[in-house]
């Protein structure tokens, strides 16, 4: 098995993806490789600059293999990062598998 883990010293913890392409967002599913409460925020961007919330799972206090995320009204993004706020009660995030599906948009 292999997944993602930060170094354990950083406190800016962060997952980030480029799709390479414009995509009209459908879904983004994340795996965890631990039933955990992960604490973590989903966000999509068009230019790695200005960034819109996805999912804000900072409260979380449910333990979690997976999330799915779907979206109805076709956002259009280029980039997902998913953001671990180093906060009281945080566990340190161990990445499976995250999927971004959608269509690819001229």
């Amino acid at each position: 098995m292999t997944w993602w883990q930060p170094d354990k010293e950083d406190r800016s913890i962060y997952w980030s993806l480029d799709t390479e392409r414009v995509l009209l967002l459908h879904q983004v599913k994340i795996t965890f490789a631990q039933l955990k409460a992960f604490r973590y925020k989903v966000k999509v961007s068009n230019d790695s600059n200005n960034w819109s919330l996805l999912s804000d799972q900072t409260n979380n206090s449910k333990e979690i293999k997976e999330q799915i995320i779907e979206k109805d009204d076709k956002m259009k993004l280029c980039f997902v990062r998913i953001s671990f706020p180093y906060q009281d009660g945080f566990i340190l995030p161990v990445l499976s598998e995250v999927e971004v599906k959608g269509i690819v948009s001229n």
